[in-house]
């Protein structure tokens, strides 16, 4: 499977989001692209994705054990006010 997690520890992950916990099930990153977007934002996004591929980049950060979000330390936004009607 795509990321190499067995049967065993899918069913582990379903068990733990069942009561409420998204504490261990594994990271991705979700890329948005837009008509606004230039090439050298995309070149930007390539390069640190390889960073972090290489694990030349590790940011600090804290996780929301209910949800399994990941916020940088220090930097709570509350981002619903940004897209709120």
């Amino acid at each position: 499977n795509l990321l190499h997690v067995s049967r065993d520890r899918i069913e582990s992950y379903k068990n733990e989001v069942a009561q409420g916990s998204h504490e261990h099930l594994p990271g991705l990153a979700r890329v948005s692209f837009g008509c606004y977007n230039e090439e050298w934002e995309v070149d930007a996004l390539v390069e640190q994705l390889r960073r972090i591929v290489r694990r030349e980049y590790k940011g600090d950060y804290v996780q929301d054990k209910e949800t399994g979000e990941f916020q940088p330390k220090g930097i709570f936004d509350d981002f619903e006010r940004f897209f709120a009607l």
